[in-house]
C-alpha cells in the first residue's frame, strides 16, 4: 500500500542522507533527508521522522546553519512530546540549548538546558546529565561566569569518565582549561587545555560558531599562558599537567 511504500522510500533516503553526512557531504545529505521527511510524513512514521530530524540537525550543524538547525530541534522536541518520549525531548533540548548559546541567546540556552537536566535526573541518565553539565559549562563560559563554568565542567568530566565517553572528556577538559585561564589559574588551565588537545587528536576536533577548529583556540590559549609566565615556569606547569593526565 501507499503507506508501506512511503515508509520504505523514507528509509532508503534516510540511509543515503546518513551516508552523506558521515562522508562529508552535508548539502547532499539535506536533499536526501528532506525527501525522507516527506515520505515518513506520508507514512505517518513518527520514529522515522525523529531519526530524520536528528540527522538533519547534524547536517545543518556541519554547514553552520544555526537557524535551520534550531527549527529542526524545535520540531524534534514537539514530536517527542507528542510521543511522550521524555528521553527524546531532553536530548533534543540539549541540542536546542547549544544552538541558543551559539546565536547568543544565553538565558534561553540556560533555561532549556535546565529543563533537560531535570528530565535526565528523573530518568536516571548519566550520559544525559553529563551532556547537560557540559552544556552548562559552555553557557557559563560564554556568560563569563568562570567559576560556574569550572564547577559544571568538573561535574561533566566525572560523569563522562564514568560512562567512558572520550569525546565528552575532551570537551569538558577544554572548557575547564578555558575558564581556568580566564581566572588566572595557570596550572588548571594547562591541565585542561593540554588534555583536551591530546584527546581530540584521536576523537576529532569540534568546530566553533565562527567555523574555526577548537584546537586552534586551545593552542593559542596555551601560547598566551607561555608568554605570560615565561618559558621556565611554563615548562614546570606543563610537566605537572602531563603527570596528572597520565
Amino acid at each position: 500500500d501507499l503507506s508501506g511504500r512511503s515508509e520504505l522510500l523514507g528509509q532508503a533516503h534516510h540511509a543515503l542522507g546518513t551516508l552523506d553526512i558521515f562522508t562529508g557531504k552535508p548539502a547532499r545529505a539535506l536533499v536526501e533527508l528532506a525527501e525522507a521527511e516527506r515520505q515518513f510524513t506520508t507514512a505517518s512514521d513518527s520514529i522515522g521522522l525523529l531519526r530524520t530530524y536528528a540527522n538533519q540537525a547534524m547536517a545543518y550543524e556541519s554547514t553552520l546553519d544555526w537557524s535551520a538547525e534550531r527549527a529542526v530541534r524545535i520540531r524534534q522536541i514537539r514530536l517527542s512530546r507528542n510521543l511522550h518520549d521524555k528521553l527524546g525531548v531532553a536530548i533534543a533540548q540539549i541540542g536546542l540549548s547549544v544552538i541558543e548559546r551559539r546565536i547568543g541567546n544565553l538565558d534561553e540556552a540556560l533555561r532549556v538546558a535546565q529543563e533537560a537536566e531535570e528530565a535526565f535526573k528523573n530518568i536516571h541518565s548519566s550520559v544525559g546529565l553529563a551532556a547537560a553539565y557540559q552544556n552548562f559549562a559552555n553557557i557559563y563560559n560564554y556568560k563569563e561566569e568562570h567559576w560556574a563554568a569550572i564547577y559544571n565542567s568538573r561535574r561533566a568530566l566525572v560523569l563522562f569518565e564514568e560512562v567512558r565517553d572520550p569525546r565528552g572528556v575532551g570537551a569538558s577538559l577544554g572548557v575547564l582549561g578555558s575558564s581556568a585561564k580566564n581566572i588566572g589559574d595557570d596550572n588548571e588551565a594547562v591541565f585542561g587545555l593540554l588534555g583536551s588537545i591530546a584527546i581530540k587528536r584521536i576523537t576529532g576536533y569540534a568546530i566553533t560558531p565562527d567555523g574555526k577548529r577548537d584546537e586552534l583556540i586551545q593552542t593559542d590559549a596555551l601560547s598566551e599562558i607561555l608568554r605570560k609566565i615565561g618559558k621556565s615556569e611554563f615548562e614546570r606547569v606543563l610537566k605537572n599537567a602531563r603527570q596528572e593526565l597520565v
